[in-house]
């Protein structure tokens, strides 16, 4: 039994051989396609992340131009207790916004 194995193996070796190169060349070929597309996947993840960057910008410089129009109008007012609280509360929301905005 020993004795055919060893034949069958010498005289397919080169067979043997190429077929496993060939399966070997095949998991590369299908493990090369998955990067391929998972880079692609990134690439998409990656843009769809910094034009929600860019929106979240673009929000947090409406809320600073919205928060400043309500400061200098309230500025301009005779002002009463409730307005002065609403004015620190706006003074608060424009500083913090822009610390948050670097």
């Amino acid at each position: 039994m020993d004795k055919k194995i060893v034949i069958f193996l010498k005289t397919y070796k080169v067979h043997i051989l190429a077929t496993l190169a060939f399966f070997f060349f095949l998991r590369s070929c299908s493990k090369s396609r998955e990067i391929s597309r998972l880079e692609r996947a990134n690439k998409k993840i990656e843009y769809v992340a910094d034009s929600l960057q860019i929106r979240v910008e673009s929000l947090k410089e409406d809320k600073i131009a919205i928060h400043v129009w309500y400061d200098n109008w309230i500025s301009k007012k005779d002002r009463g207790s409730q307005l002065m609280e609403l004015h620190s509360v706006v003074k608060h929301n424009i500083d913090s916004l822009q610390r948050s905005k670097h």
